[in-house]
């Protein structure tokens, strides 16, 4: 490896400094582990054995100022059972035309159908058994064989109070029976694909041998005791007088939610707001979030080479980019964390850390106050109104439209870089608003409001290794090993060095196996690659110490 590379090494974890010996540490490893794993592993999963589901409704003698604010939100609102009141569609026998198909929605002895396209395209009635979020859109789920609920493909926008077809706002084609995005196949299965991030204390119980799902919660919508934990022992905590209470149980909770890091309460919401492969039902306690999911690094196709947004990856791998989580700014400093609203309006919940002098003037942002004489851009598909370019959040957390109607802010917060558009192709947040102009125009206003010097940004290290350029390998292990870049950036890098087959690469990847994060060192696993057997196996056996699951 050359010397630049070498600079950014890190020292080898005291875990694997211990090593094994050749045969011996071989033949020995893998028992010893699974004796370790006996003694250790199910023992912190079973810690919640100890504790049980109460019920969100146990909360409102003490807490009634945050059972309210949560009846307002949508966690509260994250699934309930289809009742004419429950629903906000228009099922008052309407239709709805797409494709030359009619469907009908409608009401029968206080039970809500649809007649659409089912299994093999074949119209058929549906009862609607539950609603699916809230609001910009509500999707609904029905029920077939084997315990599966398939989320329908027609949803209601809130907003405009009509419905719309996902296929055509999601996947922009028409997706065919046989499809495996087909609404009543796997890809829109409800127990596999989103049911643990919408209900409290989810069993998916799917059943191998009958491919059947038995799937169960302790209560339909995101309640409490989804964030904190099953509470019975809270209650017996807050039964006791005060001087009986014991001070070192976190009140009776298992999850800590105050006095921990900004780290641990990150991950805390990564649970859902992440887009992630989860390892198992969550069972409430973790000392890793890689004990519990696998989060999807800033890869294609997921993400723009720079980490931008792409696909519908909701919140975590973009904060993790963010100075904001460099700088201890955690999700309840902007969310209230019951309602999940903004603590603050507009640009005031910014100016809670930034100093209103330096940023909430012309000379910062260049563009007119709401209420300003001017005249709003019209553009082919909309109107920008005159003061949406003095918010904050349109030119620091440009978003994009999910799910046909659902717009979301990106949460890396990053200052506009229209070079990077020109350099690498990434979306800039200038163009996102004028999109009846050239990139070079957006570029040549920066220059002139903020000079032409630029930081550099791990998007063009990333974009080469995406392409594999043969210069883009030291850059990459320069990249994974710089502590400073935001990790989930460091694992992205890991991940293209699979591009570069050589012993360089894989030298950096196997010390790697023993960086401080978790996220790393699991994408040096995943893209390790075996030159001689010897080297696999010493590597490879020693990750069965590995500290995070």
């Amino acid at each position: 490896m050359s010397d630049k590379g070498n600079t950014y090494h890190l020292n080898w974890r005291r875990w694997k400094n211990t090593g094994f010996v050749a045969t011996i540490a071989i033949v020995l490893s893998f028992p010893l582990f699974l004796v370790r794993f006996t003694l250790t592993g199910p023992k912190r999963m079973a810690e919640t054995d100890r504790a049980y589901y109460v019920g969100s409704h146990t909360c409102i003698e003490c807490h009634k100022i945050e059972y309210d604010l949560w009846l307002d939100s949508h966690h509260y609102h994250a699934m309930d059972t289809a009742t004419p009141e429950s629903v906000r569609g228009d099922f008052n026998n309407a239709t709805f035309e797409w494709n030359g198909i009619t469907n009908r929605f409608f009401k029968q002895e206080n039970k809500l159908y649809v007649e659409t396209p089912g299994p093999g395209g074949e119209m058929g009635i549906y009862e609607i058994s539950y609603t699916f979020g809230y609001e910009p859109l509500q999707q609904y789920l029905i029920a077939f064989p084997g315990g599966r609920l398939q989320c329908l493909p027609i949803a209601w926008d809130t907003e405009k109070a009509q419905w719309f077809h996902l296929y055509d706002s999601v996947y922009d084609e028409e997706i065919k029976p046989d499809d495996w995005l087909y609404w009543t196949n796997n890809g829109q299965n409800w127990n596999g694909m989103c049911a643990d991030c919408h209900s409290t204390d989810l069993r998916k119980n799917y059943d191998i041998q009958s491919r059947t799902f038995n799937t169960t919660w302790f209560e339909i919508n995101v309640g409490c005791e989804a964030c904190h934990g099953p509470s019975s022992e809270h209650l017996d905590w807050a039964k006791l007088p005060d001087i009986a209470r014991p001070t070192n149980t976190n009140t009776g909770l298992l999850v800590r939610t105050s006095n921990i890091t900004t780290r641990e309460y990150v991950d805390q919401c990564a649970r859902c707001h992440a887009r992630r492969g989860v390892l198992e039902d969550f069972k409430g306690v973790y000392q890793d979030v890689m004990d519990y999911m696998i989060p999807q690094h800033i890869g294609e196709p997921y993400y723009f080479a720079d980490g931008q947004i792409l696909e519908e990856d909701y919140v975590y791998a973009s904060f993790l980019q963010s100075k904001m989580f460099a700088n201890d700014v955690r999700c309840n400093d902007c969310h209230d964390a019951h309602s999940v609203k903004l603590i603050k309006d507009g640009n005031e919940v910014c100016l809670q850390c930034h100093k209103e002098a330096d940023y909430e003037t012309y000379d910062h942002h260049f563009h007119k106050y709401e209420g300003e004489e001017g005249d709003p851009l019209v553009l082919a598909d909309r109107t920008v109104a005159v003061g949406e370019g003095a918010l904050c959040v349109n030119c620091h957390m440009a978003g994009r439209y999910y799910m046909g109607n659902d717009f979301r802010n990106d949460h890396s917060f990053r200052i506009p870089r229209p070079d990077l558009s020109a350099e690498i192709g990434v979306p800039n947040a200038c163009n996102q608003c004028h999109t009846n102009e050239t990139v070079a125009w957006s570029v040549k206003y920066m220059q002139t409001w903020y000079g032409t010097s630029r930081k550099t940004h791990y998007g063009t290290v990333l974009d080469g290794g995406r392409k594999a350029r043969p210069e883009a390998e030291e850059d990459l292990i320069i990249l994974a090993f710089d502590t400073l870049y935001p990790v989930v950036a460091r694992a992205t890098a890991v991940s293209l060095l699979s591009h570069y087959p050589t012993e360089e690469s894989n030298r950096a990847i196997a010390d790697l196996l023993s960086d401080n994060e978790s996220m790393v060192r699991h994408m040096s696993v995943q893209n390790y690659m075996v030159f001689n057997e010897a080297d696999f196996l010493r590597d490879m056996m020693s990750m069965l110490y590995a500290p995070v699951r």
